[in-house]
């Protein structure tokens, strides 16, 4: 089984837990050391289940990385214009830009509401 693994930078150090695994937790110097001993953390966890009759969770958990819009723009008074924007603008705004989609943009999304 595959766990999602969230790793955090601490202030020397780095940390990993699994949101599936209460209680998997683990440090390290570097994110390399910290993933092979989250590795090493989730064997020995589900072993420790496995020894006290406990059920073996499976992978619920999903990741995924989301850009804020107001953060990718990138120049002054951004966060001000684009608050005056409509969505649509702010769309064709961020497309132009490179941030989202290609040319046909929202286009496919309007033709399928449509429908």
């Amino acid at each position: 089984m595959r766990y999602a693994v969230v790793i955090e930078k601490a202030e020397h150090n780095y940390s990993a837990y699994v949101p599936d695994l209460p209680g998997c937790v683990t440090t390290g110097n570097t994110i390399a050391e910290t993933l092979r001993s989250i590795g090493e953390a989730i064997e020995f966890h589900l072993e420790g289940m496995q020894a006290d009759g406990e059920a073996i969770p499976p992978p619920t958990t999903r990741a995924a990385y989301v850009s804020s819009y107001f953060a990718s723009i990138g120049r002054k008074g951004g966060k001000a214009r684009a608050a005056r924007m409509t969505p649509g603008q702010r769309s064709a705004s961020a497309r132009q830009a490179g941030r989202i989609g290609g040319k046909a943009g929202g286009r496919g999304r309007k033709k399928a509401l449509a429908e």
